[in-house]
C-alpha cells in the first residue's frame, strides 16, 4: 500500500517543518534534521521488512525481546542519560541517542503477537494468562525502572488489547479487570 507510505511521508514532512518552526533560529534547523534523519531510517526499515517473511523475524523474536529488556536496562548504566529531564530514558552512545522504551513496544507487540498464537487453543486456561502476565512482566518491570509510568500503562494497554483480540476468556478477563483495575489507578 503505498498510499499510506505516502500519506505518513507528507505527514512527517509537516511535522519537519513544524518542528523547524518551533525550535526557532537557534535549534529549528538541527531538529528539522533530525525528524528528516528519523524518516530516512524508517523508509530503510520498511524496505527492508517488505523483502523479508515476517515469520522469518518471528524467528527470533526471544532474542529481540531479550536484547530489548537489557537495552531498557542499559539506562541505568553509564551509557543511559537524562537529558535534562530527571529521568533517565535514553541511551547516549557518542552523538547517538535514542529512547530502548519505543523499541521495546514494537518488539513487545511482536512477542505477544508470537505467545498468542502459540496459547491459542489453551486462552481459556488461567496458565496461559500466568505465562502472558510473565512475558508482559519483564519490559513493564524495566520500562517502570526508568521511571517511565506513561510507557510502561502502553505496555500493559498493549497486552491487555491484544490478549482480547486473541480472544481470551470473559472467566479469566473479567477478575483480572475487576482486580487490576482499582490497582492500577493506586
Amino acid at each position: 500500500n503505498y498510499s499510506l507510505v505516502i500519506v505518513v511521508l507528507i505527514l512527517c514532512s509537516i511535522s519537519a517543518f513544524v518542528l523547524r518552526c518551533a525550535g526557532g533560529a537557534d535549534k529549528g534547523m538541527s531538529y528539522m534534521k533530525g525528524q528528516l534523519v528519523g524518516v530516512a531510517l524508517g523508509l530503510c526499515v520498511i524496505a527492508v521488512l517488505t523483502v523479508l517473511d515476517y515469520h522469518f523475524i518471528c524467528q527470533f523474536v526471544v532474542v529481540y525481546y531479550i536484547a530489548c529488556i537489557l537495552l531498557t536496562l542499559a539506562t541505568h548504566t553509564p551509557l543511559g542519560t537524562d537529558l535534562d529531564t530527571g529521568s533517565t530514558r535514553w541511551i547516549k552512545i557518542g552523538s547517538f541517542t535514542f529512547q530502548p522504551t519505543e523499541l521495546m513496544k514494537i518488539v513487545f507487540i511482536l512477542a505477544m503477537a508470537v505467545l498468542l498464537v502459540r496459547l491459542q487453543k489453551s486462552l481459556d486456561k488461567f496458565r496461559s494468562v500466568l505465562i502472558i502476565a510473565g512475558v508482559t512482566l519483564f519490559p513493564f518491570a524495566a520500562i517502570v525502572s526508568q521511571p517511565d509510568l506513561s510507557s510502561s500503562l502502553v505496555v500493559l494497554f498493549i497486552m491487555a488489547v491484544m490478549a482480547f483480540v486473541a480472544g481470551i476468556s470473559y472467566k479469566i478477563l473479567t477478575p483480572i479487570i475487576a482486580i487490576g483495575l482499582p490497582v492500577s489507578l493506586v
